[in-house]
């Protein structure tokens, strides 16, 4: 499995894989394989250039010792 992973690394640069073994059969020094994430660099660029401006808004109203309103802007 890590000589795959490597493998990717070096043929699809900016690529991301993660391995994750067992940690309870790491500290018995063994290796237990729990799943593999993959993120190809290609997927990401797709990915990003597909992406619109997005402006989103919301707000909510405070009771209690602090009356008022809360209001939230991100983008």
């Amino acid at each position: 499995m890590e000589a795959y992973a490597n493998e990717i690394r070096m043929t699809n640069l900016g690529s991301d894989v993660v391995i994750n073994l067992s940690k309870d059969a790491i500290e018995q020094r063994k290796r237990k394989f729990l799943g593999m994430y993959i993120y190809f660099n290609a997927m990401k660029v797709v990915w990003k250039e597909g992406l619109r401006p997005f402006i989103g808004l919301d707000g909510t109203f405070l009771k209690g010792q602090c009356k008022g309103q809360l209001l939230v802007a991100m983008a």
